[in-house]
């Protein structure tokens, strides 16, 4: 395949990322830095060009040859000077897979092996466009087709346990014109998701608001039993250690994320039980439940406190696997600390999360790096308490969730 030469513009350069600008001969016997306008050229830089696209094939490859001199004929390449040139490839499909979703239509979702939208083709033309080249058998009630960037995701009333075949005709264009050569023709079942509980992941709303909820959403389970423990000071520490222990909290090469390393049973906590209740699921299965417990019935005439939770739900019949633990510890208090320390002591500033203003008298118990107690100390008119450095005597107070009663 022939390929036309041109000098390269500075245009051509802006295109690229990290382009230089080389120094010809004579600039650097002159010791000038090379510039170059949008519309000038480069001596010594060429763009080159496929005199005709390149057709379908792997691993195209860009040959300079020997002979190849410069402007004045007195120097030319050392040899045949070889580059990769990449490969031509058709339309295709990496993946096309099932997505069953809670509490919205499930997808089947298709990833090609290159864009079906650019920046000429926004995704709402593209998904026009492959439209009709998708059949979905048996028909799906509602059928909507999206895409994005490489990507197609079908929507519809989706039947779980139900095989559905999706045929994709060939004959769809990607983003540079490349159909899809030879059609496709998979078959895909949904199936339901794994029990499923989440508890809320902050407390900004309830310590802004002092509403003193804890939101369960959960899907797929058959009974959800809810157990809170209430903490006495020294217990907290102990509660945080168990806590802390049951997850790897450092990603590594082999560990990617954190992950749960250890169960300990929740009868191993320290505290005593003022809660258990066991809630049973009456919806069926991808539609998920939403609970909002009101802390104040669970505590009851008792004091705001400390808590362990843990929330353990079974699955649903036909859920896959087996049941999820979900836990938490929250402390239910007003009371905001801030820390800032040095190599000679730290500071602890003790405020109202309601009102912002310092707090006075507040009682802290102080821990060192391994929760070993060390000491109590009561904030001054300032709100701060001051205590030793961080290091073998340092002291820290523990960390906590905090959420208003």
């Amino acid at each position: 395949m022939p390929a036309t030469a041109r000098l390269a513009t500075g245009k051509d350069f802006k295109k690229q990322y990290h382009a230089e600008l080389v120094q010809t001969w004579e600039e650097q016997i002159a010791g000038t830095k090379p510039t170059i306008g949008l519309t000038d050229t480069r001596p010594n830089a060429i763009v080159l060009e496929t005199a005709s696209p390149l057709p379908i094939g792997q691993d195209w490859t860009l040959v300079l040859p020997a002979t190849i001199a410069n402007a004045s004929g007195n120097a030319t390449l050392e040899g045949d000077d070889t580059r990769a040139w990449g490969s031509i490839l058709p339309l295709g499909i990496k993946r096309l897979v099932a997505e069953p979703h809670l509490d919205r239509p499930h997808s089947i979702d298709i990833l090609f092996n290159k864009a079906i939208s650019s920046n000429d083709i926004p995704p709402a033309q593209a998904a026009q466009r492959i439209a009709p080249f998708i059949h979905v058998e048996p028909p799906v009630p509602g059928l909507k087709v999206e895409a994005s960037y490489q990507s197609v995701s079908i929507t519809g009333e989706f039947t779980l346990h139900q095989p559905y075949t999706v045929t994709l005709a060939a004959g769809f264009q990607g983003a540079d014109g490349l159909a899809l050569a030879t059609r496709s023709r998979d078959t895909v079942t949904f199936r339901p998701s794994p029990v499923y509980v989440s508890t809320t992941a902050t407390t900004n709303t309830q310590l802004a608001s002092g509403k003193g909820i804890f939101d369960v959403y959960a899907a797929n389970y058959k009974d959800l039993r809810l157990r809170v423990k209430q903490l006495s000071d020294g217990e907290l520490l102990k509660a945080r250690a168990l806590y802390d222990e049951s997850y790897d909290p450092h990603a590594t090469d082999t560990n990617k994320s954190a992950q749960k390393v250890k169960d300990t049973p929740f009868e191993a906590f320290p505290g005593t039980v003022i809660y258990d209740q066991t809630y049973a699921n009456d919806k069926p299965l991808q539609q998920a439940t939403y609970m909002e417990l009101k802390w104040r019935d669970i505590l009851g005439q008792r004091p705001a406190a400390p808590v362990f939770i843990e929330l353990l739900a079974t699955a649903q019949d036909q859920a896959p696997g087996g049941a999820v633990v979900n836990r938490a510890i929250v402390e239910f208090t007003d009371i905001g600390l801030l820390v800032k320390g040095t190599d000679q002591e730290a500071l602890i500033y003790a405020f109202s999360l309601k009102t912002g203003q310092p707090l006075t008298g507040v009682q802290l118990t102080l821990a060192d790096e391994q929760r070993g107690f060390l000491k109590v100390a009561q904030t001054d008119a300032q709100a701060s308490p001051q205590c030793p450095p961080k290091g073998r005597n340092g002291c820290w107070p523990p960390r906590t969730r905090t959420a208003p009663p």
